[in-house]
């Protein structure tokens, strides 16, 4: 069986767990690796739904130039706790973010 990808669309740690919760009410089993994926997601701490979208809200009202949706779903999945580290989490990626603005994330962040 082929499967024809129609969109690809980044989601935080946080979508995915009540996705997967979702789809573990329906189905009441999760194939392995979805299984696998939904333990390491209980082990770890992941913020809730209305807190993470709240926080992603606001990052996009910042108006950060070239930081896309990706890079919101990096940041709020790692939850960098300072300038450096968020700037270290970014230096893969094709954009540069000024100094004031990377403070301003990590402000979201904390609050």
């Amino acid at each position: 069986m082929e499967l024809d990808i129609q969109a690809s669309t980044p989601i935080t740690l946080t979508e995915m767990k009540e996705k997967l919760t979702e789809i573990k009410k329906h189905a009441k089993e999760l194939n392995f690796r979805a299984n696998k994926v939904f333990e390491f997601m209980n082990d770890m701490q992941v913020m809730g739904l209305a807190e993470m979208q709240g926080k992603k809200k606001k990052i996009a009202e910042l108006n950060v130039p070239r930081l896309k949706e990706k890079h919101m779903v990096k940041i709020l999945d790692i939850r960098p706790e300072d300038p450096e580290e968020l700037k270290a989490l970014l230096v893969g990626e094709n954009i540069t973010v000024k100094q004031d603005d990377l403070v301003k994330i990590v402000e979201v962040l904390k609050e």
